[in-house]
């Protein structure tokens, strides 16, 4: 899978609204992230939460990819990174798999793991150097165009995704020396905090949909992960999956009513040869429940809204 201590304080408000019932979880089939494999065919599916209905919505080549989704806070539509035009990209289409087309071109650059503002205005993706060396935060407009680079430097800035309230990002990034920690900063690039102490390596921050918590995954590019949740303000960090080894956990995102995250984990792989889609109780992680069976491969995952 490759893949605390208050280090530092940051205030960030809880976001108000509407319940939201949860929906489908759209997912891909291999790991296709910096630094990882290319031309491995992944592909991107829905399925309902109970493991009923999968559904294909790409069909590129098995020398492409289409991977990473990631719903519109309406749910309907999904963004995603996508290599059928030559260098990884950012890609849109609806929530049926229809009308998929290339957000915008970003010549020499490889675009990874989009996500959506709550508003459902802006995208912030990673954006990385064709070479691989270092990867920058950016924004785009949801129609396409308008870019932002938010970070700048040497680093691996990796994994963005917005706070519900709008006004924070929070990040993985290699920033300081340390292999991954992940990292807040406002919508606009300033203010930037380190909220992970280095020894838990840090990566693939996800924020509760009340803005109140965090969930991350431990030990980047180590073996042996867990999913882990912290106070949006880097405190009171919590292990909440406890997958015996040689099995790990990892990836985590919160569902849209807050009260369960979706990750995927080996543990139904004597040789931890695969990964399946799990849901989990978010504040407690307990009731790890098995989603997926009939695509060894599944990874990164996003758990859509009802429409």
């Amino acid at each position: 899978m490759g893949i605390a201590l208050c280090v530092g304080w940051v205030a960030v408000p809880s976001a108000s609204g509407s319940t939201v019932s949860n929906g489908l979880i759209a997912f891909s089939t291999h790991f296709v992230l910096p630094f990882g494999d290319r031309g491995v065919g992944a592909q991107i599916f829905t399925v309902s939460p109970s493991g009923s209905g999968p559904h294909q919505l790409t069909h590129v080549s098995s020398h492409q990819d289409a991977a990473a989704p990631a719903w519109s806070p309406s749910g309907a539509r999904i963004v995603y990174e996508s290599d059928v035009t030559g260098d990884m990209q950012i890609w849109a289409m609806r929530a049926d798999g229809s009308h998929q087309h290339l957000l915008f071109r970003d010549r020499g650059w490889d675009d990874f793991t989009p996500h959506y503002s709550p508003d459902g205005s802006r995208i912030v993706f990673a954006r990385c150097d064709s070479s691989l060396f270092y990867c920058r935060i950016a924004t785009i407009s949801a129609a396409g165009g308008s870019l932002h680079v938010l970070t700048r430097g040497h680093w691996v800035d990796a994994d963005p995704t917005f706070s519900p309230s709008g006004r924070w990002i929070a990040f993985d990034s290699s920033r300081g020396g340390y292999q991954s920690a992940v990292w807040v900063m406002t919508a606009g690039g300033q203010k930037l905090q380190r909220l992970t102490a280095p020894g838990l390596e840090a990566f693939w921050p996800s924020w509760s949909p009340d803005g109140t918590h965090i969930a991350f995954t431990r030990d980047c590019c180590l073996p042996f992960s867990q999913v882990f949740v912290m106070d949006s303000n880097g405190t009171n960090v919590l292990q909440l999956t406890h997958v015996p080894l040689p099995h790990q956990a990892g990836f985590a995102s919160y569902s849209p009513d807050g009260q369960k995250l979706v990750l995927i984990s080996d543990l139904a792989y004597p040789n931890e040869d695969g990964n399946d889609i799990y849901t989990v109780n978010a504040s407690t992680g307990q009731g790890l429940t098995r989603v997926t069976r009939t695509q060894p491969g599944t990874t990164l995952s996003s758990w859509g809204p009802q429409r």
